[in-house]
């Protein structure tokens, strides 16, 4: 199966996206926010509205994140808004204070990473 994320960049975003959201009901509302199709979510958090689930906000982002990049081409243009948003981010405010340093240096690695793997497509 071919990936639009690699591996690298996949983790790294699993854990940043929930440094970015205090809650559980943040996470999911961020990727929805930058366009990802409720149906990649309803059966994870069936209840938008309350979000109650047992799964930590890591477990959340990385079920929603591997759905969205199991298929190359469906999902290119939520992929693309979504990372685009986490580079970009910069309302570390809303995040736990003891989050926002780890937050803000996985969002350079990020930044990194997608820098390099720009340079490999010129």
């Amino acid at each position: 199966m071919q990936f639009y994320y690699p591996q690298k960049l996949l983790d790294l975003l699993t854990e940043t996206i929930p440094l970015l959201n205090r809650s559980k009901k943040s996470v999911v509302y961020f990727f929805i926010q930058f366009g990802v199709p409720e149906e990649l979510i309803l059966d994870i958090v069936p209840d938008l509205i309350n979000i109650k689930i047992d799964m930590s906000k890591r477990k959340i982002a990385g079920k929603i994140l591997e759905r969205l990049n199991e298929d190359q081409e469906a999902y290119d243009k939520e992929r693309r808004q979504l990372l685009k948003g986490v580079i970009q981010f910069n309302s570390f405010s809303n995040c736990w204070e003891s989050d926002r340093f780890k937050a803000k240096e996985l969002i350079k690695k990020i930044i990194h990473l997608v820098d390099l793997s720009d340079l490999y497509r010129t």
